[in-house]
């Protein structure tokens, strides 16, 4: 995944290729707490988008197998494409706030993630789209 990527460029001080800046979308848990501090530390530009009810962002599970997000997260709500809101990983008041009874795999389509974008080109002050 791409998290793994940025992180693994990241440690190496020789690496010819840093990442700058993440910005992947529906990504699954990758890695453990330690994981997640270290993404944290050596990869604050990091921006996860969710899209409302995504259950794949929800997996692997976090309280069976210990898998935690690093990053930040960019979560569409229910109100609709043209609002988000920008919060630390696995924060209540994002996605991780919505009842696993009511999360959906249509939410993860990628013509879903597709209409993520509402015309403006950034999302906490990062240009993605030209």
């Amino acid at each position: 995944r791409w998290s793994y990527c940025c992180v693994i460029f990241t440690a190496y001080p020789t690496s010819l290729w840093k990442c700058r800046i993440s910005l992947p979308f529906g990504q699954p848990r990758v890695g453990n707490p330690a994981f997640a501090t270290y993404m944290n530390q050596n990869s604050p530009q990091t921006y996860r988008v969710v899209n409302y009810r995504d259950i794949v962002t929800h997996n692997p599970s976090k309280s069976v197998n210990g898998y935690y997000h690093g990053g930040n997260e960019v979560w569409y709500n229910k109100s609709g494409m043209n609002s988000y809101v920008v919060c630390a990983s696995e924060a209540s008041n994002c996605s991780s706030g919505i009842f696993t009874l009511f999360l959906s795999f249509n939410d993860h389509s990628i013509d879903r993630y597709i209409l993520l974008n509402p015309g403006y080109n950034s999302i906490a002050g990062i240009t993605y789209l030209n």
